[in-house]
């Protein structure tokens, strides 16, 4: 990311931010991609980027299921899913560029889930700021996944507040937003 930048939301790897790399006083709005390396021009000022909000008050939504939109559940079965094995492999390489692909894990109990948080928290204390990206957005994806089984179980719920404390450790923003939407859920 750019110096001189006020983060407005974001996931770890896109960003809405107020640039103040040109000027001191009313700066434009920006939007982030940092996968792809992309700065886009929201607006000029903050006053323009929200006078551009708006709520969407059309009819297109009527006769939409709220669950047709939550995060599909990974089974074993499915051709992305990855064995024990490889997401041990994943957690103990600590590779930011495959962190991600832990959340293709399947959980089918809470011994899964368990074993699954003590290897991301084992992994969370090797960490630098790029790998605690991954781990944090992996763990809030894991979480929204499963959170009736992380929080109706109290060794769960433990082990991610342990790893959001390893992590808050790395003083890095970028991390930190991540970790605060995580514990939105605790």
């Amino acid at each position: 990311m750019p110096d001189n930048l006020i983060l407005i939301h974001g996931d770890g790897h896109t960003w809405v931010a107020l640039d103040y790399r040109d000027t001191k006083e009313n700066p434009s709005v920006h939007y982030f991609d940092l996968e792809l390396e992309e700065d886009f021009k929201l607006a000029d000022s903050f006053g323009e980027f929200l006078s551009k909000l708006y709520t969407d008050e059309s009819d297109d939504l009527e006769g939409i299921d709220a669950e047709d939109f939550k995060i599909a559940y990974i089974s074993p079965d499915d051709p992305e899913a990855i064995t024990r094995e490889e997401a041990e492999s994943i957690l103990n390489k600590n590779s930011d560029s495959e962190l991600h692909k832990i959340t293709y894990y399947p959980i089918q109990s809470n011994e899964d889930l368990k074993w699954l948080l003590s290897k991301i928290k084992d992994s969370s204390t090797r960490a630098d700021s790029d790998t605690g990206i991954e781990l944090a957005s992996a763990l809030e994806s894991i979480i929204s996944y499963h959170e009736s089984l992380i929080f109706d179980h109290e060794e769960t719920t433990l082990l991610v507040q342990e790893i959001v404390s390893i992590l808050e450790k790395l003083n890095d923003s970028d991390v930190d937003i991540l970790l605060s939407q995580i514990k939105d859920f605790l």
